[in-house]
């Protein structure tokens, strides 16, 4: 184990005949007594423990008699709350949610499994939004965003649960509808942006995957706003066939286009754009990064990205924060062309740690990683400076964000009398003199 855990513990009152030794330090020894039982032996480490021990001798020691619990043990078992001594303070597992037979949601499962069998996509599609409409509708306030459902005992629940979107999906994923693959764009759509999706639902948690098979790129951008649990593995694997695609030789521009119904695919820019501004795990994305853009003609193109996305570094992120100064009003980043500044570093950073031999192997990428040199070593420098501006704007910051997020929760403006009376209640803790952490000695 890397981490231990305590399972249990105890204290014992420090015997004040030892305070004299404190300070040259004191040796402890644990020895196994009498079954149940271990000696805790306290004692000066300046002492021989074989010289004469004399009533006006200074030293003393002190022995424990401890009684143990066999039957507590630290195990692996015990740390993942496999036994009795951790499992109550673990939160139970929740209950897989199974349809009962007279749910309304069983029943459109159904209707929606005969349609797609007999290639009536539209019928399927139409079934689900009339059915989403009629729920939504007599079952939820107007006033309330929270979409819910009757049951038939007079409750109420999610319209949309675990177990019935994951049902849903499968329809379109699953491996036994292979023969016969019936897709609804629409339908997948409307479920990632109520955000209902992760991407545990689909087989092996390869949602990205099964979304590509069916040429639905449209959905994967938008899962990138509404599904939390997207791998690195996922993401980098389609980065890697759009850097294919792009590579493939350009056709004709003036040569006609027969197949008229292609899928849209987004450009690389747009799809790393996304993945550089999703969060991700800095070793699972080396791991993706090595295993599928081994080749550094295929990691030019990325950096190349990233290269024209540090230019201007933490501009614009200044200009941002200076806003939401001036009107107390927490503003976020909203995208746009380029991805946070922060989060482009930081996976710049990641890419540079899992394939930096490669590029240097490769004479093409010198002036590449010159150029993204040149741009982050100033503002090394500019966050060297700023920072010794931290102490001294300390105080107005702390004051800047009790405004923010008291604005933020509606917390009511302080009237001046109130002010007044903290101002002046201030006033008298700093005349006591005694403040948390002071310290006063006294030497008689």
């Amino acid at each position: 184990m890397r981490y231990g855990v305590v399972l249990a513990s105890h204290s014992i009152p420090f015997s004040f005949a030892l305070a004299p030794n404190i300070k040259l330090g004191i040796s402890m020894d644990l020895l196994l007594a009498d079954a149940g039982q271990v000696l805790l032996t306290l004692c000066p480490a300046n002492v021989s423990r074989t010289a004469p021990s004399t009533s006006e001798s200074p030293n003393r020691s002190i022995v424990y008699i401890i009684p143990l619990d066999p039957d507590l043990k630290s195990t692996i078992a015990g740390a993942i709350g496999k036994t009795s001594a951790t499992s109550e303070w673990l939160a139970p597992n929740p209950k897989p949610e199974a349809l009962v037979d007279n749910d309304p949601r069983s029943k459109l499962l159904v209707d929606m499994a005969n349609h797609l069998r007999h290639n009536e996509l539209h019928k399927a599609d139409e079934a689900f939004f009339r059915w989403v409409k009629e729920n939504t509708s007599a079952s939820v306030p107007s006033s309330s965003n929270v979409l819910s459902i009757s049951k038939p005992d007079g409750t109420s629940e999610a319209l949309y649960g675990h177990g019935f979107v994951k049902e849903l999906l499968g329809l379109f994923f699953a491996k036994e509808y292979a023969d016969n693959p019936q897709y609804s764009p629409r339908v997948t759509r409307h479920l990632i942006e109520s955000r209902v999706v992760s991407a545990g639902m689909v087989e092996e948690g390869k949602l990205f995957t099964a979304l590509k098979q069916h040429g639905d790129w449209e959905s994967i951008m938008l899962a990138f706003n509404s599904v939390v649990d997207i791998s690195e593995d996922e993401m980098i694997s389609l980065a890697k066939a759009l850097v294919d695609k792009q590579r493939e030789p350009q056709t004709n521009p003036e040569a006609m286009d027969v197949d008229s119904n292609k899928p849209w695919i987004p450009t690389l820019s747009a799809y790393m754009l996304m993945c550089v501004s999703y969060p991700t795990s800095p070793a699972a994305l080396r791991l993706a990064i090595r295993k599928y853009l081994p080749d550094a003609q295929d990691l030019i193109l990325i950096l190349e990205l990233l290269d024209g996305w540090a230019v201007g570094g933490t501009e614009e992120y200044i200009r941002t924060l200076l806003k939401s100064v001036a009107s107390n009003v927490a503003i976020e980043y909203r995208g746009g062309a380029a991805p946070p500044y922060d989060k482009t570093i930081s996976f710049l950073q990641v890419l540079l740690d899992a394939s930096f031999v490669s590029l240097l192997q490769f004479p093409p990428s010198h002036e590449l990683l010159r150029n993204i040199m040149s741009h982050i070593e100033p503002e090394i420098g500019l966050h060297e400076r700023m920072g010794c501006l931290r102490g001294a704007l300390e105080p107005f910051a702390r004051v800047q964000n009790r405004i923010v997020k008291e604005r933020a929760e509606g917390t009511p403006r302080e009237t001046p009398n109130e002010w007044r009376k903290r101002r002046k209640h201030q006033e008298q803790q700093i005349a006591l003199g005694v403040g948390l952490y002071r310290l006063e000695e006294l030497i008689i």
